[in-house]
């Protein structure tokens, strides 16, 4: 019997002694036994890496020196991963009880996958967890490839349930360490021209919103987002247009507007993994969530 993939985890951090602890055991205590965990910290100032100490012999590598930010850090793991199935996850953010397991079957029983996505899900700063969206929706490697996958068109992919073979990164030229808060969408882009990506109908890892996250402290996430969007496609619809501006309409598109695109999910009948290829909404939401959110947030 073959061993199951190794899959590598690297988790970026600086300053992070209030919420890493929680970001280690979340990894740690599934007890996947072909882990390879990268922490790369940027040489924090705090207790961050009396925290990782705590935990070292069960850490793969740690790297602790200074770097020019958050991609560079990454950039600096992948490079020492040895990994067939690569993610990362941030010092705030938690990945689920059963997601390496799930995503070494999913790996290992369909070999043309190369990409996949979680459905997204969201904690708040006191550890709840707030939203779990209720379907996984379509992801058209247009979309992608365009750079279509942010706010004001189809919505963010959310990194954090994002698992990539190591073979696709090389292929796409590995992230690239010049952006400060946009470098996971323009990977997003170059992975897109490979392969599609495969959405998957339970969450992985959950986002923790911050008031002080980095895409939300200045525009510099928007203005590199403009930068990797020169020369690409503009979505083609007025709908779309008009959507970019009213969220009612931009929402209501994402719910009627269908694609057929890779959907994984677990099957009773076979009890595993199965791939389909199936047609559905470029939103993650139902109609009655999108009510909601018109007249109740």
């Amino acid at each position: 019997m073959s061993p199951c993939p190794k899959i590598t985890v690297v988790t970026p951090c600086y300053n992070a002694e209030n919420n890493i602890e929680r970001s280690i055991l979340s990894i740690l205590s599934q007890g996947y036994e072909n882990l390879e965990y990268i922490i790369v910290d940027g040489f924090s100032t705090d207790h961050t890496m009396d925290v990782i100490e705590r935990y070292r012999d069960r850490i793969t590598c740690v790297i602790h020196e200074p770097d020019k930010g958050m991609y560079d850090a990454i950039r600096k793991g992948f490079a020492r991963a040895t990994g067939d199935v690569l993610c990362w996850l941030n010092a705030d953010d938690q990945s689920m009880p059963w997601t390496l397991r799930t995503i070494s079957e999913i790996f290992e029983n369909h070999p043309d996958v190369d990409w996949v996505m979680g459905v997204p899900a969201f904690l708040n700063e006191k550890y709840q967890l707030t939203k779990i969206y209720t379907q996984p929706a379509a992801i058209p490697r247009k979309y992608i490839q365009n750079g279509w996958c942010r706010s004001d068109v189809r919505g963010l992919l959310q990194q954090e349930n994002m698992f990539w073979r190591k073979s696709l990164y090389e292929r796409a030229g590995g992230i690239d360490s010049s952006y400060r808060a946009a470098g996971d969408f323009e990977l997003w882009t170059r992975f897109a021209q490979y392969a599609d990506l495969a959405t998957v109908d339970i969450p992985f890892s959950a986002f923790m919103k911050r008031a002080d996250s980095l895409s939300r402290r200045d525009s510099t996430y928007e203005d590199e987002v403009k930068i990797i969007l020169r020369g690409k496609k503009k979505y083609p619809s007025f709908l779309w247009r008009i959507g970019a501006k009213v969220s009612v309409i931009r929402a209501l598109m994402r719910l009627f507007v269908h694609y057929k695109t890779p959907l994984i999910y677990y099957s009773e009948r076979r009890q595993c993994f199965t791939m389909i290829n199936s047609w559905r909404g470029v939103s993650g939401n139902s109609f009655s969530e999108i009510i909601r959110y018109v007249f109740y947030k």
